[in-house]
């Protein structure tokens, strides 16, 4: 494993209600990733992990065509399989439509799939599944299972998808819909400006590689369904399955177990349709769990895309106008494409400053897996384009390119061109830190006299922080009081990993005065917990983080009301110290957090001593980012190597510090991988997707990964807890870019399509000469 440094930290910190970051007791400092789940002796507890009584096991029969109506499925042979216990199809299930990536009830997102699809749209679609005592015998069942189909034709490329007379995957074209916005008249400003470029750049569809599989347990006992599943998004499963399977809400129960990752692949229903319907047609407990193969084929995807950026610049360098003009492959159903589409035209207004912007993009289905969400959503395309756009730019005009980023780019609260201010947008420390980091200065100091060509390269971009004001954004934090001075944190936040409810411990442990590990923590159970939004978009912190910090100041104000009442005394003239209750000097009065809450419960007769906060999203910051990378490549063999990295995040607080560089260096490596070598590659014949294996499919691996600079802006941004902003998404954004810059600058190409593959680069090389 490469080593990673840690720059020294910025002396730029947010002040919040009169503590000053020296006074942070647990804001600011390293604390482990924990979630409700993470211990049982000794060891995390995985849907996988979970046995029940009579217990089975579901696997799915999947298309093996591209595209087609499924004809006949003869069972007959499977049914006769000691073991077998049920097989459901598409002509017996429930059949009503919906989409996997719906989030809240009357969320407008086309319903077009089902649980099981007579009518296939990819190799992968379900058609059906199989129910036994082990999955090994639900395997050898769907061997013996003969599927009848009338082949239709297909498409697998989003331009041939839009042409006359293509086929027609869903009733009324290819053409699932347009995500248009505009701020300016930006035709009118590059019509007239002194210089335009434009170029189209294209990314790939890649796999989330989540190390836990699709994996989810489904438990029907006649009245109520129980599942445990892996997942991102709980109380919208609950609503997808109280609808497509006919039950009130308050009969779905949705637990989440630890998860082994999500990266955004955990977002949409997957296979919990799947196991719910198994479930309640057995009256069985039904696992249903995709293999690796299976996730790669039958999940969800990055979205590829082509992405053509044209830009206008005056006389002087600055940019006039910025248009984006984006295809993004849906693949075989509508998914959150066009959810993914709004994300890419939300950030498209945010990275560099011209008033005058349009964002025009299109989901295109096509015979492929599924497009959804994934790190980044969305911006990880478009950022990928402008800032090798960028490049190319800086390029024609003789520029470093620098210079006309550093011309071009926002400054703190500059104006958005829709209104309002961009907030505290820090992309110019970003990356006037990572070019002392990297040594831009000097960046023309190696030998390139031989084969291998050195250079390097950078690139700058912005993610949001939740979905506010696309559509509501809200969670609900409880805490609790007990009888010995504990407190229970109660919180539907979905722990995947990242370290979530560790900070939520910690924004509640700074304001009253615990040891954030002390809180007894319960989280992610639609039974138990109450409404969040869901774990994506970087809405944990700014928006879940900020409930805990209003729920933890409404603790502390009852706290010390009823102090001031056994002490007779003004609230006023107490404060809450380390587990007692202080005089606001510093003396101790005697009095302890167990007292108050005994107090509250046998001579207040008032019961138990907690409070509940809805928190509404009231803002959407940018979270900022610049990569720099250090890259050679052979110009004999194609092959890349990256020898360093800096990575500067303006996180507003880094309020863990340890699990901040730790999204930061997972981010990295994800975004090399997008950059280098990942690549869903499909069979131009069949649709068949050619690399389902590991072995086949190459993600960065640790002996790959360079030395890794971190270091954070921490300027603060209101109203984000202690000024705390996102961190887990736009760790990603900028890093494809940033290679391929690199490469470019070493090779004296414009390279403009992702993966760089030693293929892609030697074609390069060949064309210049």
């Amino acid at each position: 494993m490469s080593e990673t440094k840690v720059a020294e930290r910025l002396d730029i910190s947010v002040a919040t209600e009169g503590t000053t970051e020296e006074e942070y007791k647990y804001i600011g400092k390293d604390f482990p990733i924990r979630d409700a789940y993470a211990k049982v002796q000794g060891k995390a507890i995985y849907t996988s992990d979970i046995k029940m009584n009579n217990m089975l096991y579901g696997k799915i029969i999947f298309s093996t065509i591209a595209h087609g109506i499924v004809k006949s499925i003869d069972t007959s042979e499977a049914e006769k399989l000691d073991g077998v216990v049920a097989i459901s199809t598409c002509f017996d299930a429930p059949d009503k439509e919906f989409n996997s990536g719906l989030r809240f009830v009357n969320h407008k997102m086309k319903p077009d799939e089902r649980i099981f699809n007579q009518h296939v749209r990819y190799v992968g679609d379900r058609i059906g599944a199989v129910v036994a005592s082990s999955e090994k015998i639900a395997e050898k069942a769907i061997k013996l299972i003969k599927v009848e189909y009338d082949e239709l034709p297909h498409v697998f490329e989003v331009k041939e998808a839009l042409e006359e007379g293509a086929p027609e995957i869903h009733e009324g074209g290819n053409l699932l819909g347009e995500v248009i916005s505009k701020a300016g008249d930006s035709e009118a400003a590059i019509a007239g400006a002194a210089h335009v470029f434009e170029g189209e750049y294209r990314v790939p569809a890649v796999h989330h590689y989540a190390m836990e599989p699709h994996s989810t347990l489904a438990d029907w006992d006649g009245d109520k369904l129980t599942l445990w599943t892996s997942t991102q998004n709980l109380f919208a499963f609950r609503i997808i399955l109280s609808d497509i399977l006919n039950l009130p809400i308050n009969k779905v129960r949705i637990i989440k177990p630890t998860v082994g990752g999500g990266f955004g692949g955990k977002v949409e229903a997957v296979t919990e349709p799947v196991a719910a319907h198994l479930a309640m047609l057995v009256g069985r407990p039904v696992r249903v769990e995709l293999s690796r193969k299976e996730c790669f084929i039958s999940s969800r995807t990055r979205h590829e895309a082509i992405v053509n950026v044209r830009t206008g610049f005056d006389e002087n360098k600055k940019m006039v106008g910025l248009e984006y003009h984006v295809l993004g492959k849906a693949g075989a159903y509508a998914s959150a494409t066009l959810n993914v589409l709004g994300g890419m035209s939300a950030k498209a207004m945010i990275l560099y400053k011209t008033p005058n912007i349009t964002f025009h993009g299109k989901g295109v289905y096509t015979n492929t897996p599924i497009g959804g969400a994934m790190r980044g959503y969305g911006s990880p395309q478009i950022m990928t384009g402008v800032e090798l756009h960028m490049d190319e730019v800086a390029k024609e005009f003789g520029m470093d390119p620098m210079e006309l980023k550093m011309l071009n780019l926002p400054d703190p609260f500059d104006a958005h061109p829709k209104g309002g201010t961009l907030g505290n947008a820090r992309i110019k420390d970003c990356l006037e830190r990572g070019a002392e980091l990297i040594d831009w200065e000097n960046k023309d100091r190696f030998d390139n006299s031989g084969t291998v060509k050195r250079a390097l390269g950078f690139a700058a971009a912005v993610h949001g922080n939740g979905v506010y004001p696309k559509h509501i954004d809200y969670t609900v934090i409880k805490l609790t009081l007990h009888e010995d001075g504990s407190f229970t944190l109660n919180t539907g936040n979905q722990e995947i990993g990242e370290g979530n409810t560790t900070m939520l411990m910690q924004v509640a442990g700074e304001v009253l005065g615990v040891e954030p590990m002390s809180f007894n923590l319960v989280e992610s159970d639609t039974e138990l917990t109450s409404f969040d939004l869901g774990t994506f978009s970087s809405r944990c912190t700014w928006v879940s983080g900020r409930s805990a910090k209003l729920a933890a100041e409404m603790m502390r104000v009852q706290m010390l009301e009823k102090a001031a009442q056994k002490l007779e005394k003004d609230p006023s003239e107490l404060k809450l110290l380390a587990g007692e209750i202080a005089l606001t000097d510093g003396t101790k009065t005697g009095l302890t957090y167990k007292d108050i809450a005994i107090y509250v419960q046998q001579e207040l007769l008032e019961g138990e001593l907690f409070v509940t906060k809805t928190y509404y999203s009231e803002a959407n910051a940018g979270s900022y980012g610049a990569h720099f990378a250090d890259v050679s490549v052979d110009t004999e063999t194609g092959e890349v190597a990256v020898h360093n990295f800096a990575a500067v995040h303006d996180v507003g607080k880094a309020i863990n510090p340890l699990a901040t560089e730790g999204q930061i260096e997972g981010g990295v490596q994800m975004g090399l991988g997008y950059a280098l070598t990942e690549d869903i590659l499909i069979d131009p014949e069949t649709g068949m997707v050619t690399n389902a294996v590991t072995k086949k499919y190459p993600i960065f691996r640790s002996n790959q990964m360079p030395d890794i600079m971190i270091d954070f802006v921490e300027e603060g941004e209101e109203p984000g807890p202690y000024g705390a902003k996102s961190i887990g998404e736009i760790a990603t954004v900028p890093t494809g870019a940033a290679v391929v810059s690199a490469i470019n600058n070493a090779l004296g190409t414009d390279l403009r399509r992702l993966p760089v593959t030693k293929e892609r680069i030697l074609a390069a090389l060949a064309a210049k000469q």
